[in-house]
């Protein structure tokens, strides 16, 4: 679209033509543009050198038969359908010396015009180009520490709103056997154990871990203990401000450690 855009704009101006200058060839210079509008619209999606070489023998024809060189300076803003490659850069910019060559002979080699404006053309857009290149550098990075941001604050989002806050919230602490299992379920832990404070009596998943070498550990409302098989979370839980149990969750590996603000949760919720 944008190829058939900017080259609709260029065949205006080539139209406009007899509107400010007397010819002999007014109708070929109705006829030409809308010629190669059309041929443009059939190659556009095929190959930029397909369009390049339609550009250019679209501006040799009108230069030829108009007879006026200057009009070979129609032929550079055509650069912008060419910005994207390097490669297609150069083609243009070769066929821009083409047309301006091309424009310096019909004038009998006294138009020198035509040629300084590819050469200055030429190192402009050489300019541009590079100022574009840097600045689709720096649009990269810019967008990568964007998404690195973005992926930070998501993890941050999911520490400060953990998913399984709703899971827990549904889990009943009356039944402590099937309350221990559920959070096993829920936090992947290795074992979970309740340790009744009152009855002395210790109640586990898999293995026991509560025991009264851990206890003496326990010396706060919650915390975390590392053990030779690895790593125990405890919660004391409160009935009218007196310490009534304690529950432990334990994880052989540390990395699979659930996120911490679950059990900051699961905390208020048992002394609530």
């Amino acid at each position: 679209m944008k190829d058939l855009l900017i080259r609709g704009i260029v065949a205006l101006a080539i139209l406009s033509i007899p509107f400010f200058e007397k010819t002999d060839i007014d109708k070929l210079i109705y006829i030409l543009p809308i010629a190669y509008l059309f041929s443009v619209y059939f190659i556009k999606d095929l190959s930029k050198y397909f369009l390049v070489f339609t550009d250019v023998i679209f501006f040799l024809f009108v230069v030829y038969i108009t007879y006026n060189p200057i009009l070979a300076i129609f032929f550079f803003p055509l650069f912008v359908s060419y910005i994207e490659e390097k490669k297609h850069t150069f083609t243009f910019l070769i066929a821009g010396l083409i047309t301006s060559s091309y424009s310096f002979y019909v004038s009998e080699y006294v138009e020198f015009s035509s040629l300084l404006f590819w050469l200055t053309t030429s190192v402009s857009i050489v300019l541009i180009t590079r100022f574009i290149e840097k600045l689709k550098v720096n649009l990269k990075q810019k967008e990568e520490e964007i998404s690195q941001k973005i992926n930070e604050i998501s993890k941050l989002k999911e520490k400060i709103y953990p998913i399984k806050i709703e899971s827990l919230d549904r889990v009943s602490f009356e039944d402590k056997k099937k309350s221990i299992f559920l959070l096993n379920q829920i936090l992947n832990t290795s074992s979970v154990a309740y340790f009744d404070i009152n009855s002395q009596k210790c109640i586990y998943t898999q293995e026991e871990i509560c025991n009264k070498e851990i206890l003496k550990y326990v010396n706060n409302d919650f915390g975390k203990i590392k053990i030779d098989k690895g790593i125990i979370i405890f919660i004391v839980e409160y009935t009218n401000k007196s310490p009534t149990g304690v529950y432990f969750f334990f994880y052989k590996d540390e990395k699979v450690e659930d996120n911490i603000y679950n059990f900051i949760f699961l905390k208020e919720k048992l002394n609530s």
